[in-house]
């Protein structure tokens, strides 16, 4: 049975339209980029923007290869004695190339090349290995490392709890590729000529992939059948790799193991064929072709120019051919509300997601739902029936509740995150073991942002301000209004003179108005968009942005209650006015802190909270300026992201 398959003849258009650094005379003061891999690799960033390395050239393309193009080249200028590429890696508007261990920058939009400052790569020596990568897990928020060592390789992790242990250590014949498909849902594959593993949890726990023979029914490794693979692609959810030997095998990623069928004897693939997935289940061989060279007498040069043979496979109809016995998909349809959306779990809040499944009759899937970090994201499932239909088959619905693992109740504190900490998870709803015929049912994942809701913000109450009580005019505040601070009134002042401080009243608006015989506290308000939410009950700091020095508090550390040591500005901002913030904060009332109360007497700057501390004004006129800062870290996220910082101000009389 011959393969099924869709040819697309090589483009010929009548000159490269690639960007200009691929126009023939700027390249003769260029150099040819080349690649020592020895099996071609396809980088991809948007849809239409790929690298291939293939037969030690690197070719860029922005239109999906629908054009011809010239091998791709660096300039001269950066003085690369041998331009070798070992990585590629597309961010925002430019390519990032890893030539000669030194990173180099192409920005293609506006064809421009750069050099970082930084970019040697070194190898580490700690650990009895060397380093073999770095990764930034972002839906595990963890950074880990590599290391390979005397045949095994194993990942270490920067953050609690992971960086107390090792991930699963793996053996490997030859050092693996590592390619990271898209979904941000911690899969990663490894890969090199006669080895394939894959992980579903950033790299803690590898696994062989298998491989089976529609005709034999029985799996094996890539090692138990002596293949050597030349190509592999992978998508949010299946995967497919292509050996030197001319077969091409195609899966899904598994949840609980993960193995890939033979499909169709190929024809003869060329060397420098990569495989890529263009969509849903549509499997795509590239293979560029030497179409035509161009001789510039200017610089005695010949440059050649390449086109390219696409082969694309629908996979949903190759996989309805009886030879594959393959059984029907046991889900007829899978929805849910939340794909490829971001939600947003605030402090002590929880988020509730639902999905819909329909299996084929009388079958009885096992649908799953996994998170990428069970470390900071907790979660709760319920499903039931929610109606019937004539064929006998019935419609579930699957309630998904989440919320901060450390405040699910059921986690041990030595596997939670640090809750100061914002973190990232993603929640993925997929079938269990489910047919290669279901490949129109791909899983559903969303990215799910635990910290600071963007919507949400803290802001002070403003009944009484010095513009509607006639002191100060809104008008004269909005037109350059300046004040002076005396120079023995303020803290640090190096100059010795008075300061002269510009409002700023877009930013802050009108002063509030307090008297100075009249103890302070202002009031804070949690709104959510133009909803009010709540008043804020939570410890916080502030601090005059401008030294001011002439206000105190109404409590010492005594008068307070602290069991420890209390926190002040002038012990955490030691090198800036932002250094007082939630993740750095501990509570005086806390019975784990372990500062002891020497100085009961000294004051206490924090508001809010347990107590009903105070600020006291000296008898002066004039406007102050502060910084606030919510320091509870058991509070809503709201306001404590980046900046955490809320510039306020009031005027007293």
């Amino acid at each position: 049975m011959g393969p099924i398959r869709d040819r697309q003849a090589p483009a010929r258009p009548p000159a490269p339209t690639s960007p200009a650094a691929f126009t023939p005379f700027p390249q003769a003061q260029t150099l040819l980029l080349e690649h020592r891999l020895r099996m071609p690799r396809l980088s991809r960033g948007s849809p239409e923007e790929e690298a291939v390395k293939g037969q030690n050239r690197v070719f860029f393309s922005t239109n999906n290869f629908e054009s011809s193009l010239f091998p791709l080249r660096i300039p001269i200028s950066f003085k690369v004695n041998k331009a070798e590429v070992t990585a590629a890696h597309f961010t925002r508007s430019i390519l990032l190339l890893v030539v000669n261990f030194h990173v180099y920058i192409y920005d293609y939009k506006v064809d421009f090349w750069l050099t970082p400052e930084g970019d040697m790569w070194l190898g580490c020596e700690e650990f009895h290995g060397y380093l073999g990568g770095i990764f930034n897990f972002y839906t595990l928020s963890q950074v880990g490392l590599l290391f390979y060592y005397n045949k095994r390789a194993k990942f270490s992790y920067s953050e609690h709890p992971l960086n107390r242990t090792f991930g699963q250590s793996f053996d490997y014949r030859d050092t693996p590729n590592i390619l990271i498909p898209p979904g941000q849902k911690g899969t990663l594959i490894f890969w090199a000529k006669r080895s394939l593993f894959i992980s579903r949890n950033t790299g803690q726990l590898v696994r062989p992939v298998y491989l089976e023979n529609a005709y034999q029914g029985h799996k094996e490794t890539i090692s138990d059948l002596n293949m050597t693979i030349h190509s592999v692609a992978a998508n949010q959810n299946e995967m497919a790799i292509l050996t030197k030997q001319n077969d091409l095998y195609y899966g899904f990623q598994g949840i609980l193991s993960t193995t890939l069928m033979k499909l169709p004897d190929q024809d003869s693939f060329s060397p420098m064929s990569v495989l890529t997935f263009s969509g849903l289940g549509k499997l795509e061989i590239l293979t560029p072709i030497q179409d035509r060279k161009i001789f510039i007498f200017n610089y005695n040069r010949i440059l050649f120019i390449f086109n390219y043979e696409k082969m694309l496979i629908n996979m949903k109809t190759l996989l309805m051919d009886p030879h594959y016995r393959i059984g029907p998909c046991k889900v007829e349809f899978l929805e849910g509300e939340f794909e490829n959306r971001m939600y947003t779990i605030d402090m002590n809040s929880k988020l509730e997601l639902t999905a819909t499944i329909v299996p084929r009759p009388l079958a009885s899937p096992m649908p799953l739902v996994l998170v990428s970090n069970p470390h900071s994201l907790g979660l709760e499932t319920k499903m039931y029936e929610d109606s019937y239909f004539l064929d006998q088959s019935t419609k579930f619905r699957l309630h998904i509740s989440l919320k901060q693992q450390q405040h699910s109740g059921r986690a041990d504190p030595n596997f939670t995150s640090w809750i100061k900490r914002e973190t990232a998870s993603t929640v993925t709803l997929d079938i269990a073991n489910k047919e290669l015929s279901c490949v129109n049912i791909p899983p559903l994942t969303a990215l799910i942002n635990i910290g600071c809701d963007a919507e949400k913000k803290v802001v002070i109450q403003k009944d009484t301000t010095s513009c509607n009580k006639g002191i100060l005019d809104s008008v004269e505040l909005q037109n350059n209004y300046s004040y002076v601070l005396d120079r023995d009134i303020y803290s640090p002042n190096l100059s010795g003179e008075d300061q002269v401080v510009f409002y700023n009243y877009a930013l802050l608006g009108c002063p509030l108005l307090v008297y100075y015989d009249t103890p302070w506290k202002p009031v804070l308000q949690l709104w959510q968009g133009q909803e009010f939410q709540e008043v804020v009950e939570a410890e916080y700091v502030i601090k005059e942005v401008y030294g001011l020095l002439t206000y105190s508090y109404s409590l010492t550390a005594e008068t307070a209650g602290c069991t420890a040591q209390p926190q002040n500005w002038s012990s955490q901002s030691k090198e800036s006015l932002l250094w007082w913030g939630r993740e750095n904060y501990q509570s005086c009332h806390d019975s784990n802190n372990p500062n002891p109360l020497k100085w009961p007497d000294v004051q206490y700057e924090v508001l809010g909270g347990q107590t009903d501390n105070k600020v006291v004004f000296e008898q002066r006129n004039g406007i102050y300026v502060f910084y606030l800062s919510v320091v509870d870290p058991l509070y809503r996220w709201a306001g404590l992201g980046n900046p955490d910082i809320f510039l306020r101000q009031m005027v007293y009389v």
